[in-house]
């Protein structure tokens, strides 16, 4: 079946999809878009076999209606057991050794990473351009998967000289995982000073953060998975910038910093932006074009409106 120019069928996979606001709002964000269309969604668990994310190539494969997929807590999964099956992969997804999006190239399938710059742009809106010379503030991001490889790649990539934290700090349960992100960012930043201690040594690492610094939740828990990277409460540094990269869930590691931010001066931002931003990158990447400013600006009224109409 051959897909119609200005028809935007896709799948949106993930492990709660139904639970987004993507799915609410993909409708009008089609009608400010002047498309026709639909998003299915398909999930999977987040132990699920290699199998399944080869099969989930092939599926797409079988559907020439369907102009791609947009995926969200499997991107790091689906990369490592699935890229082979792709066409082609672009510069980023092999940088950051994600899958974000699988966009249709005639009868080609080209796997692509955007969360870089989704993560470009919601940084903007919480730190200003030079805030890390000003502040001599560190990072430290719990989690070293798929969106914390894409701050870093945003951050100290081979090709930028983004103003940056001359200190992070990896902290993942996966030991191996932050060791290869580390690594990676000793290449691609000599002389950058890079930390990777363990969950129980973070609690001593972030008590002696200097005020200015940012502490990252990039695990999922809180809202693919319950629980906090942090115990509650958390021994929040004052002054610092807190950002947990999800929106919805329990959120107990932003319900913890909310709580102390008046007291310590903490300024608090979940993970709406970067939603926000990775939606349009997404949907701009399937289309093959940047969105208008106009665009955009409808993409984000629509999102909030569904959003304010969920329970």
């Amino acid at each position: 079946m051959k897909r119609p120019e200005r028809d935007l069928c896709c799948w949106f996979v993930g492990v709660s999809t139904e639970g987004s606001v993507a799915v609410a709002a993909f409708p009008d964000w089609l009608s400010a878009l002047g498309l026709a269309g639909g998003l299915e969604t398909i999930d999977l668990p987040l132990d699920s076999p290699g199998e399944a994310y080869r099969r989930l190539v092939e599926r797409l494969r079988k559907r020439p209606d369907v102009r791609g997929m947009v995926v969200t807590a499997h991107k790091a999964r689906l990369f490592e057991e699935a890229a082979a099956e792709l066409d082609d992969l672009d510069e980023m997804a092999r940088l950051c050794r994600e899958i974000s999006v699988v966009r249709r190239v005639g009868d080609r399938l080209v796997g692509a990473a955007v969360e870089p710059q989704s993560v470009a742009g919601a940084l903007a809106e919480i730190v200003s351009p030079s805030h890390w010379a000003e502040t001599g503030g560190r990072l430290l991001a719990f989690g070293a998967g798929a969106t914390t490889t894409a701050l870093m790649v945003h951050l100290y990539g081979p090709a930028d000289d983004t103003d940056a934290p001359s200190v992070v700090g990896l902290v993942d349960v996966r030991a191996e995982r932050a060791a290869a992100l580390r690594d990676a960012l000793e290449r691609w930043r000599p002389g950058l000073r890079v930390l990777t201690p363990t969950p129980v040594e973070a609690i001593a690492v972030l008590r002696e953060l200097p005020r200015g610094s940012l502490v990252v939740n990039g695990t999922g828990l809180g809202k693919d998975r319950p629980g906090s990277p942090l115990p509650s409460p958390a021994p929040w540094p004052r002054g610092a910038l807190v950002w947990d990269l999800n929106y919805r869930g329990e959120l107990g590691f932003l319900e913890d910093a909310r709580r102390a931010a008046e007291e310590l001066d903490l300024r608090v931002h979940d993970g709406w932006g970067l939603f926000l931003h990775g939606w349009s990158e997404a949907l701009g990447c399937l289309l093959g074009r940047r969105l208008t400013a106009a665009e955009l600006t409808a993409l984000e009224r629509d999102a909030q409106r569904a959003r304010a109409s969920r329970p």
